[in-house]
């Protein structure tokens, strides 16, 4: 039996692979073991615990000298590492029906949206922006409902926005808004959304297609 076990790659285009040798469970349905992940000339060795139960992950032992605060634990987001394991151990009758029910995520302090590892490119709104969403800043307060920062830019303009989608209702709100005013008296209630909007844009990305909503966006 070979050793490593090929998994595919990660949002770093580092190609993973699984120590079949080193697996263990130091708890129930919570599986550590080690990986190598490669790309070019590069190589990294890491030590992962993964939790199927909770959809999360930890570092336990890295290439580098880890913060601390780097080694607890955190949810597991797309394309990456932790996700690539998950998808390759856990057992499906024992996997989070729908991702971790995660409070909140503080706002993106770096907005780069040329660091396609952070940013994923949606398109562009109805107001000409052109909108990004912070792949590592994604939780799930409720069933089917996600929670995200996103990017907006249009020419020397950026605005960094927090929003709800209801992908089973097809609605949104706004969690957070990048403004220095006050929020008017229910901006942050749960609204339709409207063709090419932000909220549409981020709803066909991050939204599976069996759990949304039947209905079609209106007309605006």
């Amino acid at each position: 039996m070979e050793r490593w076990k090929l998994l595919g790659k990660n949002h770093e285009d580092f190609t993973v692979y699984l120590d079949k040798k080193t697996i263990s469970y130091p708890a129930a349905y919570v599986v550590k073991s080690w990986t190598a992940a490669v790309r070019g000339n590069k190589k990294k060795l890491d030590q992962y615990e993964v939790s199927c139960l909770k959809n999360n992950f930890r570092v336990v032992k890295d290439d580098s000298v880890l913060p601390s605060s780097s080694k607890q634990w955190q949810l597991i987001f797309p394309e990456s590492t932790p996700e690539l394991i998950y998808n390759a151990v856990c057992p499906k009758k024992r996997r989070l029906k729908y991702p971790s029910q995660v409070k909140n995520t503080p706002k993106p302090e770096v907005v780069d949206t040329d660091n396609a590892k952070k940013w994923k490119l949606l398109g562009e709104n109805h107001e000409d922006f052109t909108v990004y969403i912070d792949k590592m800043r994604i939780s799930y307060p409720a069933a089917y409902v996600v929670k995200l920062w996103t990017a907006a830019v249009r020419g020397n303009k950026k605005k960094l926005d927090q929003y709800e989608i209801g992908c089973l209702e097809n609605n949104f709100r706004v969690a957070n808004a990048d403004s220095d005013k006050p929020s008017p008296a229910g901006s942050n209630k749960w609204k339709g959304i409207s063709p090419e909007s932000t909220p549409e844009l981020i709803y066909n990305a991050v939204c599976p297609k069996k759990r949304r909503s039947g209905q079609k966006i209106a007309s605006r």
